[in-house]
């Protein structure tokens, strides 16, 4: 086994593969970092214990502040949130593994910057001592 694994890279995706076993393993990692304007895009693989729907997933995932992309044209993208207040995912079946599920997320990073320092702010006022402090 070579100890430095070798690095490879396809168009700004850098792949490092590495053994645990004796078989070669591939982790599910992709990193881009690009200039873009204001958002964040990022790409996640969970794999659970047992076999779930996408739309079982989707729906669990969905919230307050998570909006599930379900139409291809809905795909998240920088130009898609930009101005929107929620992170905007997509869910998809892992075709290589049962249990695996991938999401492609995107969010304007101007919006969840404000809005998270609002929420500190709020939550900050809440536990603010009243009165004469000493």
């Amino acid at each position: 086994m070579d100890p430095v694994p070798a690095v490879v890279e396809n168009a700004g995706v850098f792949v490092v593969p590495f053994t645990v076993t004796s078989t070669p393993f591939v982790p599910a990692v992709v990193l881009l970092q690009t200039p873009v304007f204001h958002a964040y895009t990022f790409s996640i693989y969970i794999e659970l214990d047992k076999s779930v729907s996408t739309g079982d997933f989707a729906q669990a995932l969905a919230g307050e502040h998570v909006q599930v992309a379900r139409t291809p044209e809905d795909s998240p993208s920088n130009v898609n949130v930009a101005g929107r207040d929620e992170i905007l995912v997509a869910v998809r079946a892992d075709a290589m593994h049962a249990n695996g599920i991938w999401l492609w997320a995107a969010v304007d990073n101007l919006r969840l910057a404000a809005l998270t320092a609002a929420d500190c702010a709020t939550a900050l006022a809440g536990v603010r001592p009243h009165g004469k402090v000493q």
